[in-house]
């Protein structure tokens, strides 16, 4: 299950408080950007606290719930928002040019990671698709498994 919005300054904040992650600038809904390793870690953090499994997406299954019938910032065909006109987002894929290799399952791409897939804030281009350094940041959402 896919969260139906970015992780928010407000959610990060609780992951400090918890001596989990570290302190940044911004409050409130808004989405926050941090690293892909930063990300990572709280998913840890969240997982740890729930006791459920939560991770960042794959490619493939962010682009399945962006396609639900996305308008701009409301929410599509799943009740998710922002995956249009939100911030760039983090995905678990390794980056490679094109899609070709990609598993069978909607799992991620694996291999050396020093760039990562980026999705989403592509204005007419619905999935627009970018490759990012682990180090740089952008937004992330969060994806609980099911089983």
């Amino acid at each position: 299950a896919m969260a139906v919005r970015e992780t928010s300054h407000d959610d990060w904040r609780l992951c400090v408080a918890a001596g989990a992650c570290r302190a940044r600038g911004g409050a409130g809904k808004q989405p926050i950007a941090v690293s892909y390793a930063e990300a990572e870690g709280y998913t840890a953090w969240l997982s740890a606290k729930t006791g459920r499994r939560y991770r960042v997406p794959s490619e493939a299954e962010w682009e399945y719930v962006a396609v639900a019938g996305t308008e701009g910032a409301s929410a599509n065909a799943f009740g998710v928002h922002g995956l249009l006109a939100g911030p760039r987002e983090w995905t678990a894929d390794c980056w490679r040019a094109g899609h070709a290799g990609r598993p069978g399952d909607a799992g991620a791409v694996g291999g050396d990671c020093q760039m990562r897939v980026i999705k989403g804030a592509g204005g007419d281009r619905p999935a627009a698709r970018g490759a990012a350094q682990t180090g740089a940041v952008a937004g992330f959402r969060v994806v609980r498994e099911l089983n």
